[in-house]
């Protein structure tokens, strides 16, 4: 299956193709030669403008709206980059917060047995434009006591590092998680397109996860899950 390109607005310079499955590649590549223009344009120059500080503008904003219950987001601004090496600092920051915020983790199930999160928590590293985005999100009736309690198990970690066995399991079970992701040919060929664009490989994935310490995910949590660092936005109900 392919879509037909109008040539006039093509630029082969800034495009990929990707084919996932039983086909002969140079029927693709014969397919793609009479769709697409054969003069490349040149290719554009991204200005993503000047680096931001880390720091966030506000750490605390609050909105009275019609919800049942105060609705929170949580974020911090991670450095970002290019290249594997950025691919290696989501990979790693994926891993931090499934060890310190993940279901099976103390703290998760902590708050949770207090009322204080609830199932439809849930965090992720959002990367774009050379930027990376650490989020976190959920419903709390206490959304104060959900950032004091993560500053603590932050601060603990600061003093004792994470523990080895259950950063361990976090690790092997994102192997395996990635490693069922190639039976899946859409999401195999939408990682091809994002490494194409970005500077890795789908496969460098692997590799980099058998690289991770404990010691790895607690740098990243000190470093980056600081009460400086992190921003709160909260939607409470209406009174």
């Amino acid at each position: 299956h392919y879509t037909r390109i109008s040539p006039l607005g093509d630029n082969p310079s800034n495009m990929v193709l990707c084919c996932v499955g039983d086909a002969d590649p140079r029927a693709v590549a014969e397919m793609a030669e009479r769709i697409l223009p054969s003069e490349a344009a040149a290719a554009p120059e991204r200005d993503y403008g000047s680096r931001e500080s880390l720091l966030p503008t506000e750490n605390r904003i609050r909105k009275a709206m019609a919800v049942s219950a105060p609705q929170f987001f949580l974020g911090a601004k991670l450095p970002g980059g290019a290249g594997r090496e950025a691919l290696r600092l989501q990979l790693l920051g994926e891993l931090s917060l499934e060890y310190l915020t993940g279901p099976a983790s103390s703290l998760y199930t902590d708050l949770y047995s207090k009322g204080l999160l609830g199932r439809d928590f849930g965090s992720e590293i959002d990367s774009a434009a050379e930027t990376m985005t650490l989020l976190a999100a959920g419903e709390s009736k206490d959304p104060e006591a959900v950032m004091a309690a993560l500053q603590e198990k932050v601060n603990l970690i600061a003093r004792r590092g994470v523990d080895a066995a259950a950063f361990e399991r976090c690790r092997r079970a994102r192997y395996g998680t990635e490693l069922g992701g190639l039976d899946r040919f859409a999401s195999y060929a939408r990682a091809l397109v994002r490494g194409a664009f970005s500077g890795w490989q789908p496969a460098d994935v692997f590799s980099l996860l058998q690289t991770f310490t404990p010691e790895d995910a607690a740098g990243f949590i000190c470093e980056n899950l600081t009460g400086q660092r992190l921003a709160m936005s909260v939607t409470a109900p209406s009174e």
